[in-house]
């Protein structure tokens, strides 16, 4: 390949070969001026001309970015990599778990009592009859206030759980992508394989063609079997340009999955691979436990369960209160100042019981039960949950020993149309079968290789998804 320096280097010798010719031109059509005598000033502005646009053109030309040049070869790693760190939905997972870990972190905090400054000015009634000279008064105080519910504990609980919910939710996110990648590029490696197929088919198919046409010439085959071979040769363009079209659209949705250039090409690297999984990994035991979807559930009844024993904590105990303020003293003023009075501390200790809300109609009690019930409602979806998740397992178990004898009998019909091929192909040779029969089975062959590429990206993202499910794609 070369190098994007070198190209513009051809670039630049060749825009300044056609501006030397611009020149010449000009030198030619000058002469044909002065003998009609028309004022050289025109051939001048049209040298200065061509000349600036020349210009122009090169500095467009040379500002094409060099990585359109450039062929990026991507692993399916580099792509899970990329997406992850250019995906919009893993950022947001991770900026919503860095807010949760900043609640989690400082859930301590309500045990900071409320400390706060006061002042105030006050007048006081100068027609009472005990009224003094000093009209107005200056009040100034600090204050501390430290309300602490019986549920305080758990409202630290609850920040951590639901912390806990929000980092199964970034790895469910983070899964999903990796999940997507992967079976996108599977798609990718089967269309290359595909279009290497087709336009293997189609130099062939020009070949054989340029060869029948020779013998249609020469009278050794019929028109009938030249038209049939002209028109499956015809057909082998428009089916090759049409899986490109695809293969540029998955492209282009890939470029936005992990993030690169529109105007970026690049390459995947490797071949679709046909490997079986080993059954003996079906023999694994499954934790049903670690599936996100039942993980996220549980946690839910953690927060459900920490809430419900929250209301019962408030409705049944009472509520502690602690104050303490100083005030430093009093400011008067009027017609004469006088200095601080009414210094000292005050302490205040409280303790709130709300006899309303432990009866069984209270606004907490209902808030009980409809906990409770919200509690028994989630528990039973946990259950439902779970079975369907051993359903997945078994049905994803059947479907990959059924595509597993799909792609056994795909390579086998890949072989055996090959071999048909080739023992045809030696008998038309030796006139014993016609052109329109060799078409055929030839066309039987190249379905049997188009169909062995479907079978195999088949059955390699069903154990993706398999994988996936068990968590073990990793």
């Amino acid at each position: 390949m070369i190098s994007s320096i070198r190209i513009k280097f051809i670039i630049i010798k060749i825009f300044f070969n056609i501006r030397m010719y611009i020149i010449i031109l000009c030198y030619y059509i000058g002469t044909i001026m002065n003998i009609l005598i028309i004022n050289k000033n025109i051939l001048f502005y049209f040298i200065k001309t061509s000349y600036n646009i020349n210009h122009l053109i090169l500095i467009f030309l040379l500002s094409v970015p060099s990585y359109a040049e450039e062929v990026m070869k991507i692993s399916s790693m580099d792509a899970v990599n990329m997406a992850l760190k250019y995906s919009l939905e893993s950022k947001n997972a991770k900026y919503q778990e860095e807010i949760k870990k900043l609640y989690k972190d400082r859930s301590w905090n309500i045990f900071v009592p409320n400390v706060g400054f006061s002042s105030n000015i006050s007048r006081q009634n100068p027609f009472m009859s005990n009224a003094r000279g000093e009209h107005w008064h200056l009040g100034l105080g600090v204050s501390a206030e430290l309300s602490i519910s019986p549920s305080v504990v758990n409202k630290m609980r609850l920040a951590s759980f639901n912390y806990d919910g929000v980092v199964i939710d970034r790895e469910r996110v983070n899964r999903d992508i990796k999940l997507n990648v992967l079976k996108i590029y599977n798609e990718l490696l089967a269309f290359k394989s595909i279009v290497d197929v087709l336009k293997e088919q189609l130099d062939k198919g020009k070949l054989k063609f340029e060869q029948v046409s020779i013998a249609y010439d020469n009278g050794l085959i019929s028109e009938i079997d030249y038209l049939d071979s002209k028109l499956k040769y015809n057909k082998l363009q428009p089916n090759l340009d049409e899986q490109i079209i695809k293969f540029e659209e998955i492209k282009s949705k890939f470029r936005l999955l992990i993030g690169l250039d529109v105007l970026q090409d690049f390459e995947v690297v490797g071949e679709l691979s046909d490997d079986i999984l080993d059954f003996s990994f079906f023999n694994e035991i499954v934790d049903v436990y670690e599936d996100l979807e039942i993980r996220k559930l549980n946690n839910f009844v953690k927060i459900m369960q920490t809430t419900l024993d929250s209301l019962w904590l408030d409705a049944f105990l009472p509520s502690l209160s602690l104050s303490m303020s100083y005030n430093p003293g009093n400011i008067s003023f009027g017609s004469g100042f006088s200095g601080l009075g009414q210094q000292g501390f005050h302490f205040v200790f409280g303790l709130t019981y709300s006899l309303t809300e432990i009866l069984p109609f209270s606004k907490s009690f209902t808030e009980i039960w409809k906990q409770d019930y919200q509690l028994k409602m989630l528990k039973d979806q946990i259950d439902n949950k779970m079975r369907e998740f051993k359903s997945k397992v078994v049905q994803k178990r059947k479907n990959m020993r059924l595509y597993k004898s799909i792609l056994d009998n795909s390579k086998m019909t890949l072989e055996i149309s090959k071999k048909n091929y080739q023992i045809a192909f030696d008998a038309f040779n030796a006139g014993t079968i016609d052109l329109i029969k060799l078409n055929d089975i030839e066309l039987s062959y190249k379905q049997s290789d188009l169909q062995l590429i479907k079978d195999k990206l088949n059955y390699a993202n069903l154990v993706l998804e398999y994988k996936d499910l068990i968590n073990k794609l990793d």
